[in-house]
């Protein structure tokens, strides 16, 4: 199945909406308890990205995983490399967390997916890919294990 980016973005903005709202969405039955806030730039560059992250970060201290798209081998719709060394670069023990793919991709296997990162730049810090050492169980009260597995649903199954 494909999914044009237009219509992702629409299906994603009627399910903000729907969230923004305060209504349920099918199957849910949990309303949202308060408006959400919605942040937006007019420009988008280095200085911009740390400024939204200063509006949303809510005193994050610790260890801080950064989670973005580090592309496949010199794909699109990738954040420019300079922008998030900026940003990294003001968030103290920050490192860049990815999880390797269930399509075909060089991305499907940590060592591929390492050489892919490398390629594409993410050199200037920590790049953590969390299940580098395979699928952690994460159980979940009243979820449901993906079907055949007769297991509770892993980090890359989701």
């Amino acid at each position: 199945m494909s999914i044009s980016r237009r219509n992702f973005l629409r299906a994603g903005a009627v399910v903000a909406g729907t969230l923004a709202a305060g209504m349920t969405l099918p199957g849910r039955g949990i309303a949202a308890q308060s408006r959400a806030k919605v942040y937006a730039a007019k420009s988008l560059d280095s200085e911009t990205l740390r400024k939204m992250y200063a509006l949303v970060n809510g005193g994050i201290t610790g260890r801080v995983a950064i989670k973005l798209h580090t592309g496949e081998p010199d794909g699109p719709n990738i954040l420019p490399r300079d922008w998030v060394r900026d940003l990294q670069a003001t968030i103290p023990q920050s490192s860049i967390v990815e999880c390797n793919v269930l399509y075909a991709s060089p991305r499907q296997t940590t060592e591929g997916h390492r050489e892919v990162i490398r390629h594409n730049g993410w050199t200037f810090c920590p790049v953590d890919i969390m299940d580098a050492d395979g699928d952690a169980s994460l159980p979940v009260k009243g979820g449901q294990a993906p079907q055949g597995t007769g297991r509770g649903i892993a980090s890359s199954q989701l």
